[in-house]
């Protein structure tokens, strides 16, 4: 029993081994493979690169995106001068209605003063016509006694 379960292992520690060995044989090959790419991409023509659809492709897309982000940076650029015009367009308007509301508070506070002039002159001129009423009144009672 014991010889035949290290039988069995013997068997299967040699194919791992040939399983082993046959992988390191494949690694090799990539290896190689892996070198001889590297050498032939270093090798290869920038002509042939660029005669490449995928490089065009992306050559295109890149031109395309490129004039895309120049129409959209002419776009901010407008906006920003849109919005700079309109912001000193709303400010000088703003300094004409300041403006605008002190003068009117200057007329308000001056034709105030003048009605409180006018005011104070005619509340004299009642006050006199009132003292000349009555010294009136007195005569006429007086001289009609």
């Amino acid at each position: 029993m014991l010889n035949a379960e290290l039988e069995q292992n013997q068997e299967l520690a040699n194919s791992r081994m040939a399983e082993l060995e046959k992988l390191q044989l494949e690694l090799q090959g990539a290896l190689r493979s892996h070198e001889r790419l590297k050498v032939a991409l270093r090798a290869l023509p920038e002509d042939a690169v660029r005669e490449a659809l995928e490089y065009k492709v992306l050559q295109s897309q890149f031109s395309l995106l490129y004039h895309e982000s120049l129409q959209v940076k002419t776009q901010l650029d407008e906006a920003r001068g849109l919005l700079l015009a309109t912001k000193n367009s709303h400010l000088r308007h703003i300094e004409h209605m300041e403006s605008d509301e002190l003068g009117v508070q200057k007329r308000l506070r001056t034709e105030v003063i003048q009605l409180e002039d006018t005011l104070a002159q005619v509340r004299k001129e009642y006050e006199m016509l009132r003292i000349e009423f009555e010294q009136n009144l007195a005569a006429n009672e007086q001289a009609g006694e």
